[in-house]
């Protein structure tokens, strides 16, 4: 028994609708890892602008840079220890209104 024409040319219809699906769904596949793997490259790209970011902070914030700084661009030295004072004797220092009323 043959199959009629009409069966054949829809089997033909549904094959093609399918090869048709089929081929959209990987184009936009491929589309899709060409896009997570450029996003990936601009993370890995901030990550590193991050780190020397990072890195240029801690050298700017160091304790030598700044004393070197503070030193050649100041003038400014380290407090010597006869400088430091007590607590106690800080508090007892009066504020300046305080030390002058009516202003």
């Amino acid at each position: 028994m043959k199959a009629p024409r009409w069966f054949a040319l829809a089997a033909l219809i549904v094959i093609a609708a399918l090869a048709v699906g089929l081929y959209r769904a990987k184009t936009d596949a491929m589309r899709a890892r060409q896009r997570i793997a450029g996003l990936e490259a601009a993370v890995a790209e901030a990550q590193r602008d991050v780190a020397a970011l990072e890195a240029e902070a801690q050298m700017l914030e160091s304790p030598a840079r700044l004393e070197q700084e503070a030193a050649g661009r100041l003038g400014l030295e380290p407090g010597a220890q006869a400088q430091a004072q007590d607590i106690g004797a800080i508090e007892a220092i009066p504020l300046r209104a305080d030390a002058e009323p009516g202003r």
